[in-house]
Order: structure tokens, then C-alpha cells, then sequence
């Protein structure tokens, strides 16, 4: 199964910290069922990412402890 994505290259910055992001646009129903994300949700409500088209999902890298 797939799941179409748009993904983009970006830089956050907060105060005096900058950093590298990958950004990806993708439709939320069709990514769950791929992904299945929704039980890892801490805060909020997966469905709410499809109503407005406007929602956002952060997240982090979870290989982050391996490298």
C-alpha cells in the first residue's frame, strides 16, 4: 500500500538555535493507513489534520538514538 507524499526542505529557527527540518505534505487518511499513526498521537486528535487542510503534525526523528 502507498501513500502519496510532497516533501520539502526547510530551516526553524527559535531565539538563537537553528536547525534542519524535512517537511512532509501528505493526506492524512491515506497516511494512516500506511503508517498508522494514529495511536502514537500524544496531544490532539488525528482526524482533526483533515478538516481545514491546515493542520500540522510534529513529530520526531526515531532513529535519532541510534546514530
Amino acid at each position: 500500500m502507498l501513500s502519496a507524499f510532497l516533501e520539502k526542505q526547510a530551516v526553524i529557527t527559535y531565539r538563537d538555535n537553528s536547525a534542519g527540518i524535512n517537511i512532509f505534505g501528505v493526506d492524512p487518511p491515506d497516511e494512516n493507513k500506511v503508517m498508522h499513526l494514529k495511536p502514537d498521537i500524544v496531544e490532539g486528535n488525528y482526524e482533526d489534520l483533515s478538516g481545514s487542510g491546515k493542520g500540522i503534525l510534529i513529530g520526531d526523528d526515531p532513529m535519532s538514538g541510534y546514530r
